[in-house]
């Protein structure tokens, strides 16, 4: 069986996966980018801040974001430390607005744009990579995939290097427990953000009169099997103006690691790893 002999194997189709194999494609090199189903965010929207949309349009051009599949963000809320609602309005932001993006499409959105710019595009499940030699093989759609460099662009589990790289450090056990809501009616394009005896919540408006709802909290203090679900919705309607954002949350919340954690070694002999796969932020830092 004859292999597909590429430059670099980039594994995983986020953005920080996206940008390297453009980046690479920009530079004359044959590159494979492999999405993973499996490994993809679940998170069905997020908010990118001002400046935000300087960077994505830096690399992936000014087609990505724009208002007929996202929406601009005006400003974020917050209620920390204390029962009143705080108002930052962008408007006078040297940097302008923010986002909020359509997660599904805003990746979708990012695979077309790199395989427009000359990246190779193909899907594969994440298993730990197999070195050969100097080159890495990738069985991709029962062929094999092979390159002398191989990128892990596949966020905070394992993924295809986790037996070259180095000690992951987790520096704090926090969750995201994350559902979708519908929304009471036009609301505000900002964020609601504010702080509980269990943690912290934010609510963010996606297109479509949604929004994401989530608790970012310590693993220890998160009910186990069925009582999670009614213990999340509890916290929610204790809340005092988050609660008042979301309306009727789509069952039970996803729970998603989010604490702080990175890698003591990012790059080696023939790979590397970008994104979260790297280095991951607690969510309050906005640097995801």
């Amino acid at each position: 069986m004859s292999s597909m002999t590429f430059e670099a194997i980039v594994i995983g189709s986020g953005p920080a996966g996206c940008a390297t194999a453009i980046a690479l494609a920009d530079r004359g090199h044959r590159t494979l980018l492999l999405g993973d189903a499996a490994a993809r965010h679940r998170w069905s929207g997020e908010s990118l801040p001002p400046g935000a949309s300087d960077l994505i349009t830096a690399v992936f051009g000014n087609r990505v974001l724009d208002d007929a599949v996202h929406r601009r963000a005006y400003g974020v809320r917050a209620a920390w430390g204390s029962d009143e609602l705080i108002a930052t309005d962008f408007i006078a932001h040297p940097d302008g607005d923010g986002w909020h993006v359509n997660r599904a499409r805003f990746d979708a959105q990012l695979v077309t744009t790199a395989q427009a710019r000359g990246v190779e595009v193909g899907a594969a499940r994440v298993k730990p990579a197999v070195r050969d030699g100097a080159l890495w093989r990738v069985m991709v759609d029962g062929r094999a995939a092979v390159a002398p460099w191989l990128v892990d662009a596949t966020g905070r589990g394992g993924g295809p290097l986790r037996t070259e790289v180095g000690v992951r450090h987790t520096h704090d056990a926090q969750v995201a427990l994350v559902a979708l809501s519908s929304q009471p009616g036009p609301s505000p394009a900002v964020t609601t953000l504010e702080s509980t005896r269990t943690g912290w919540w934010y609510c963010t408006p996606i297109p479509g009169d949604r929004a994401v709802v989530a608790l970012i909290t310590d693993h220890d203090l998160v009910p186990t099997g069925e009582s999670r679900g009614h213990w999340w919705h509890e916290q929610l309607r204790m809340t005092r103006h988050v609660a008042g954002q979301a309306m009727q949350p789509q069952g039970a919340p996803s729970v998603h690691a989010a604490g702080t954690v990175h890698r003591d070694v990012l790059w080696g002999n023939g790979w590397a790893l970008v994104g979260d796969a790297a280095i991951a932020w607690d969510p309050l830092s906005s640097q995801g």
